[in-house]
């Protein structure tokens, strides 16, 4: 008796999501449709200059800069080069 109520709720679970695999749920997500960002540029600023020991040195967020340019769906140039927010690194 249970595995007998056990496989149907499976056979229902398995249903519902084959449904929802169906549906188009790309309204939920946000798309930079046809916008292409490219890396231009990673700068280390001046407030990196650490005394090398012989271990690995590693810069944190405030002694970087990242620059980058975006393109339009024929891959035109949009706007100048900027810099991006540290928060976004």
């Amino acid at each position: 008796m249970h595995k007998d109520v056990g496989k149907r709720v499976m056979a229902l679970l398995l249903s519902i999501c084959m449904i929802a695999g169906m549906v188009d749920w790309s309204g939920f997500t946000v798309r930079a449709e046809g916008e292409t960002v490219l890396l231009t540029r990673i700068e280390i600023l001046d407030t990196f200059n650490r005394e090398y020991t012989g271990s690995a040195l590693e810069p944190g967020r405030g002694d970087i800069e990242v620059y980058v340019q975006k393109y339009d769906s024929e891959g035109n140039e949009v706007g100048d080069e900027e810099k991006t927010e540290r928060d976004q690194i």
